[in-house]
């Protein structure tokens, strides 16, 4: 089976500090980082199955997508050799709208 290396671009590592933040705020720090571990955890299962996601080229060209616990949309594209995160949006966050601005 056909592994895949999983890279989150920067900009997708912002996001994660910044559900984490909010979580931590509305919940607790440590409700916020099991979160936040669990969700990493999920993303990192994508090498051995990355085209479980639903396609969204309508949004971009390669563009996919899951979801995780009907709270965060993970987006991602799959390349030759790697799983590329390039955002994640919470609760309910319009993937076109951000990815237009």
């Amino acid at each position: 089976m056909k592994r895949y290396e999983v890279i989150f671009l920067p900009h997708a590592e912002r996001r994660l500090d910044v559900i984490e933040a909010y979580i931590a705020e509305h919940s607790s720090p440590a409700i916020a980082e099991r979160f936040v571990a669990a969700l990493t955890r999920r993303v990192l299962h994508l090498e051995t199955f990355p085209f479980r996601g639903t396609p969204r080229n309508d949004v971009e060209p390669g563009l996919r997508t899951i979801v995780y616990r009907r709270t965060v949309t993970v987006a991602y594209v799959v390349e030759d050799a790697a799983v590329v995160v390039v955002d994640f949006l919470y609760r309910g966050e319009d993937f076109g709208a951000r990815a237009r601005r």
